[in-house]
């Protein structure tokens, strides 16, 4: 094969990798730039005689290509963001959601636990009312332990 002649249609590794890459980043290979299957020095050379032109011309379209692949990957990037923050904002306000769901929940528990702890007060009260001299009985029992346990 004459290495003048190659390009990409000719090489199959490059042109398996071309195509994962067009579908990695969800590119058509329409979107990349139109390559010539085969472009010889010769037939290049015809259409421009003067050497001079010819590179002008090369250095021309490497430039109106480079542009061509920036425009197409920047509208790619955007469609990336775009999707970023699409998928962030589903999140945020999945998470508001169960914040709120725990906060519901935490403040049932609280609830709960504040009207147990008055029960608890005014059975207490209750008992200490029906039962006095048990109730002095019993603080000064409870006293004593705590005096033993504590002096050490």
């Amino acid at each position: 094969m004459n290495p003048e002649s190659r390009n990409c249609g000719d090489d199959p590794a490059a042109a398996g990798s071309l195509s994962n890459a067009t579908s990695e980043f969800g590119l058509k290979n329409t979107d990349l730039l139109q390559i010539p299957k085969k472009v010889t020095k010769e037939k290049f050379m015809d259409e421009n005689s003067d050497p001079q032109a010819a590179a002008d011309s090369a250095k021309d379209h490497v430039k109106a290509a480079a542009q061509d692949f920036k425009t197409a990957a920047s509208a790619k990037a955007d469609e990336i963001r775009r999707a970023a923050q699409k998928k962030a904002d589903e999140l945020r306000v999945a998470a508001e959601g169960k914040a709120r769901e725990f906060r519901g929940t935490a403040e049932s528990a609280w609830s709960d636990a504040r009207s147990r702890a008055r029960n608890w007060q005014s059975d207490g009260e209750a008992y200490v009312r029906e039962n006095p001299a048990k109730a002095v009985l019993i603080a000064v029992g409870v006293g004593f332990l705590l005096g033993l346990i504590l002096r050490k």
